[in-house]
């Protein structure tokens, strides 16, 4: 299962609950899949300015939401925040 930690305003806006276990077998997904499989996940990332990190890397830096995700892998969705 792969494990999905959310914080920040997007923790809230996808009902309070982290983490959240996403069971996709033993086969490989995109990220953009799995986002879509939270609840009201892809919407609510696309509001949201938001990182998201897989197995504590950016995945701006591998493929982006086309990064392959496997069933041991973590995924944190972070929101952006910013002030002054």
């Amino acid at each position: 299962m792969v494990k999905v930690r959310v914080y920040g305003n997007i923790r809230e806006s996808l009902g309070g609950n982290s983490p959240i276990l996403i069971d996709i077998g033993q086969r490989r997904i995109r990220l953009k899949e799995l986002i879509g499989k939270l609840p009201g996940g892809e919407e609510h990332i696309k509001k949201n300015i938001a990182f998201i990190l897989v197995n504590g890397r950016n995945c701006i830096f591998a493929d982006g939401m086309d990064t392959e995700i496997g069933a041991d892998d973590v995924v944190d969705v972070l929101s952006v925040v910013v002030g002054g």
